[in-house]
């Protein structure tokens, strides 16, 4: 059996691909049968080939490996095999909070949004606070917070993920004035116009996500992007109440100042606008804390699906259909990708299509598949990793029978007996070694 591995890691299945990299369900092992879920995050070999875009992943990475908070999605490792660039980050057990807005009809109960709002408010404002080894501060922005970036865990801790296109001071790929980096629907007017940004526009892009949890309705919407980006530079918030009108005040007046075009009216931190919505939390008896997210959760999702903790000792096989996984860091604009994986068996290799679909919730063994979020299509995606033999391939041993005396041939009315001696059998046929496949190269 071949293990698919890449660095240390061993790769169990494909989860989701992206313009810029996939996104792989891993695990690694230890001593006295230790082993640990995780997701690897690995650049694709084209996008590889440009040095500003693998700068910017690499930046990711780094990025990322700085933030120790307890909303923030883990960045563990940084990596290459093979000029294969990648990082190994958390598993994320539980939902993303868009398939939680699908799931609910999009309006969650008020102390539900709330708490996912502050906890995300915490993560975002740890990282807008990070400082390097002299106390300069980094100027960390992560430009693309949306529900789909938002991830909760069945024990309703919310993680924010995905630092992918992130803005730093200190990186080595500077984002150019000019440059629109996002999804759309989720940008300040300063990122649509391609002004230089800060914490604000992040602050600006949690309260659409608050005006959204509480309201279903979307704040930004459109034709097209270019229509949604008018929008966001040039048309008016119609204000919560206009849409629920048992809307409190109190609230309303947080959303909209989160909401101000004109980024000094907006709260100058994502901790004052947590700070708010706790005080109004406390002021209307709602109840905070993860339970009040792992609550809904279950409501909504069904109960908690199995921690993967017994994983199978070795792939059993290639996949051979979508394999139903948590997404992890996985934005709601992900495409599907189609895959090809090559499986190295004696001296030949199979080609196996592969439908990689992202869905949110996880499932092991023969757990029921969760709802999938719906995504566009992508094809012409690159393989996963390299396979790589788990232990050297036995030389194959084919059975044959023993050589037996040549037996002379029988006689025959119209012709003599021949004089000559019988040839002896011919030896029997060399297997060639096995050989692993490189999935890296073009398959047939």
């Amino acid at each position: 059996m071949v293990a698919v591995s890449l660095g240390r890691y061993e790769v169990l299945r494909l989860l989701a691909t992206g313009g810029m990299a996939e996104l792989y369900l891993a695990r690694t092992r230890g001593a006295g049968g230790f082993e640990k879920p995780l997701v690897l995050k690995r650049m694709l070999p084209q996008i590889a080939e440009d040095p500003d875009l693998r700068t910017m992943f690499l930046d990711e990475a780094r990025l990322a490996a700085t933030l120790h908070h307890p909303n923030v999605v883990q960045v563990f490792d940084l990596g290459e095999d093979a000029g294969q660039y990648f990082f190994a980050m958390e598993y994320v057990h539980g939902s993303d909070v868009h398939r939680l807005m699908r799931a609910a009809s999009g309006v969650l109960p008020l102390d539900v949004s709330i708490e996912i709002v502050s906890q995300t408010a915490a993560g975002l404002h740890h990282a807008h606070e990070r400082v390097d080894d002299t106390g300069t501060a980094l100027g960390i922005v992560h430009r693309d917070v949306s529900p789909s970036n938002m991830l909760c865990t069945w024990e309703g801790c919310v993680k924010l993920a995905d630092f992918g296109i992130a803005k730093a001071a200190s990186h080595r790929s500077r984002t150019r004035t000019g440059t629109i980096r996002g999804k759309t629907a989720y940008m300040s007017p300063e990122q649509c116009k391609g002004d230089p940004v800060d914490r604000r526009s992040d602050v600006f892009a949690l309260a659409i996500v608050l005006y959204e949890l509480t309201t279903g309705r979307r704040v930004f919407d459109g034709d097209n992007d270019y229509a949604v980006l008018h929008k966001i530079t040039s048309s008016d918030v119609p204000p919560p109440s206009s849409i629920v009108p048992a809307y409190p005040a109190e609230l309303e007046r947080i959303v909209m100042r989160g909401l101000r075009r004109e980024r000094d009216e907006r709260y100058p931190s994502a901790a004052a606008l947590r700070d708010d919505l706790e005080a109004f939390a406390r002021g209307h008896g709602l109840a905070t804390g993860p339970s009040v997210i792992a609550r809904v959760l279950e409501e909504r999702l069904g109960p908690p699906t199995p921690w993967p903790v017994a994983l199978p000792a070795r792939p059993p096989r290639p996949p051979t259909a979508a394999t139903v996984v948590d997404a992890i860091a996985v934005p709601r604009t992900m495409p599907r990708a189609r895959r090809r994986l090559g499986w190295a068996i004696g001296a030949g290799a199979a080609a196996i299509a592969v439908a990689a679909i992202v869905i949110v919730g996880a499932t092991s063994g023969s757990s029921p598949a969760a709802p999938a979020v719906n995504h566009t299509s992508s094809e012409g995606s690159p393989p996963p990793p390299s396979a790589r033999p788990s232990a050297p391939a036995p030389e194959p041993v084919i059975a044959t029978e023993p050589n037996k005396p040549a037996r002379a041939p029988a006689k025959r009315a119209d012709k003599p007996r021949s004089s000559k001696k019988p040839s002896p059998p011919a030896p029997p046929p060399v297997a060639p070694p096995r050989r692993a496949v490189d999935l890296d190269s073009p398959l047939p």
